[in-house]
């Protein structure tokens, strides 16, 4: 999803119908708005996964590690916060729980589609590999990779 996109009429009355909450179904709402609004900066316009690949392959860990990364920097980030005196400057705890949800989404949405892939321990070499000695990661082949040896639940 790119840059403004809102979730549909009928998306909202089904989350609403089956979260019985208008708290959730605010929340949830503003998790699904948050996604779309960042996720255009960290596709690389290539794949949702993009930036978690990437990071994986630069860093040579897995996927999972990377979620985890990301998801206990929320929670240092909320200990920072419950620990300081002065108000957050630019990023409350309200967003920061917000950031972390939408790890945990993205988590299960990766697991959903590449299934066993969350843990293949990828690398640098790996990125490179066959792209001439350019210096654009061939992530591409990564995501070719990793839909070929896991069990993911889907294909796209």
């Amino acid at each position: 999803m790119a840059g403004n996109v809102g979730l549909s009429e009928v998306a909202k009355s089904c989350i609403l119908a089956m979260s019985g909450s208008t708290h959730f179904y605010n929340r949830a709402i503003k998790l699904c708005e948050l996604h779309a609004k960042k996720s255009a900066d960290y596709t690389g316009g290539v794949d949702p996964f993009w930036n978690f690949i990437t990071h994986a392959a630069l860093k040579g860990c897995s996927v999972r590690d990377v979620f985890a990364f990301y998801q206990t920097g929320k929670d240092a980030r909320l200990m920072a916060l419950k620990l300081s005196s002065s108000a957050a400057m630019n990023e409350s705890a309200e967003d920061t729980l917000m950031d972390k949800a939408v790890y945990y989404l993205l988590e299960a949405a990766f697991i959903d589609r590449f299934g066993s892939g969350i843990d293949k321990v990828l690398t640098w070499e790996a990125v490179f590999v066959g792209n001439g000695g350019s210096s654009e990661p061939s992530v591409t082949k990564l995501i070719k990779y990793l839909e070929e040896n896991s069990n993911g639940k889907e294909s796209n």
